[in-house]
């Protein structure tokens, strides 16, 4: 590929959403039938339709942080609602390697009424709408966030985007997480501790739930309390 011309630099996404635009994505997730697409969305002037089941999906790549390949394809089978663990396996994870999530009481709420929604024998928390022995796809996820985003005029928005938002809030001065602790929530292979990367991947097996289970915790608590301030009169600008 040495004589292939590049088609350009790349640049790292870098948008992190403000604490209303998490307000108003929320609230818009819990009651989309008042959205209406805007012109850049693909159904123009139509009401945007999201599932129930899809808007619980969004709500818990912003709650545990997990990519959207990983909650839309989450299994009954992974989830352990009594320990408030989701165990995901390597063929379902991006770098191979299976991780443990441990759920938040929010992710444990969400989950649970996901499983409600569904009268018919699934092995899916998500199933497909017309095909319960098939999970939602992972484009489902991003195509709903984008009418959503859309129709509340917001800023282009990804499903990554919700990861990165709450890393970043961890990261913050408001919570303190330490970067690496971040990086095992994430289960980025990077994340290994710098000079001792050997003996963590190696030797030392420990998965750090302990530390894990604080930060999403700490996590929850915060977008708690986002969710129950007051939104500002911007961010609840609608086309």
């Amino acid at each position: 590929v040495a004589r292939v011309r590049s088609l350009g630099e790349e640049t790292p996404r870098d948008r992190v959403l403000r604490d209303g635009e998490i307000g108003v994505i929320w609230q818009a997730l819990d009651d989309p039938t008042v959205l209406t697409c805007a012109k850049s969305a693909r159904r123009k002037n139509q009401r945007v339709y999201v599932s129930r089941s899809v808007s619980i999906a969004i709500k818990l790549l912003l709650v545990t942080l997990q990519r959207r390949h990983e909650v839309a394809g989450m299994t009954r089978a992974e989830v352990d609602l009594e320990q408030a663990v989701w165990t995901i396996p390597g063929a379902r994870t991006k770098n191979g390697r299976t991780t443990l999530v441990p759920l938040s009481p929010s992710a444990v709420a969400l989950i649970r009424e996901a499983m409600a929604l569904v009268n018919e024998p699934t092995p899916f928390v998500f199933p497909a709408r017309w095909d319960r022995t098939k999970s939602l796809t992972p484009a489902s996820l991003t195509r709903a966030l984008r009418d959503v985003r859309a129709a509340l005029a917001l800023p282009s928005l990804t499903p990554h985007d919700l990861r990165r938002t709450a890393a970043t809030n961890m990261a913050s001065e408001r919570l303190r997480i330490s970067p690496f602790v971040i990086g095992r929530v994430l289960n980025h292979t990077s994340e290994k501790g710098g000079a001792a990367a050997v003996t963590l991947s190696t030797y030392a097996l420990y998965d750090f739930m302990a530390e894990k289970r604080s930060a999403l915790t700490a996590w929850d608590q915060l977008l708690a309390q986002i969710l129950a301030a007051p939104i500002d009169a911007a961010d609840r600008t609608i086309a």
